[in-house]
């Protein structure tokens, strides 16, 4: 009888770090997590197939969710995005060509969903604590999360490790892996690491055409 209230003790101790370890996660979405919260900054986003080797990497400028520049590595195009205008060009300065099909109306509302239906949908919370990210100390998180189908079916998730620096409160890594979505319910064992550099002299010059 006296295990089993060792036992039940520690099943309920375990449970309340659970507890406050999902309340930890669920307040970075008021922060780092939140995709508006951010300040200006350039990342760079790093694919590696399920053996480990690089398959893709893509830097990005952006000034804020709705304003951004991508680039992926080995290609002479660099895509602009503003609001619901889409430019490419051969640098970072243009010369910028518009393109022809302009983005869905609503972008902000629809990021706005996304990262509320992450927040909502959080599993397996693990606060894994301090640690030190190429110098710089960090708290590190792990949880699972996925958005709800959007009105053409489309959905997105994935076990998350993200790398919060501790002077800051900023975002400095995304860790992406296990990635499912409506195209593709089980995961092919790819990762995306996602590691940002904050900037707030960074703007994006948009052309007027």
């Amino acid at each position: 009888m006296k295990v089993f209230y060792v036992f039940a003790a520690l099943l309920m101790a375990a449970s309340a770090v659970s507890a406050d370890c999902a309340q930890e996660i669920d307040a970075l979405f008021d922060g780092p997590m939140s995709s508006f919260a951010r300040p200006p900054h350039t990342q760079v986003m790093t694919a590696f197939a399920a053996d480990g080797s690089e398959e893709a990497v893509v830097d990005q400028w952006v000034e804020t969710p709705l304003r951004y520049a991508s680039q992926t590595r080995g290609q002479a195009v660099v895509m602009l995005i503003d609001e619901t205008k889409m430019w490419s060009g051969p640098t970072l300065d243009g010369p910028w060509t518009p393109m022809g099909t302009p983005l869905p109306n609503g972008r902000r509302e629809w990021q706005e969903k996304q990262d509320a239906d992450r927040r909502a949908n959080v599993t397996e919370p693990e606060c894994l604590g301090a640690q030190d990210l190429n110098g710089t100390a960090v708290t590190v998180y792990r949880f699972h999360t996925k958005t709800n189908p959007d009105e053409f079916g489309a959905w997105f998730g994935g076990r998350q490790t993200i790398f919060v620096e501790e002077a800051t409160g900023h975002l400095l890594r995304t860790e992406l892996r296990d990635s499912t979505a409506h195209y593709q319910p089980t995961p092919d064992g790819k990762t995306v690491v996602i590691d940002m550099t904050y900037d707030p002299d960074l703007k994006l010059v948009v052309p007027d055409n």
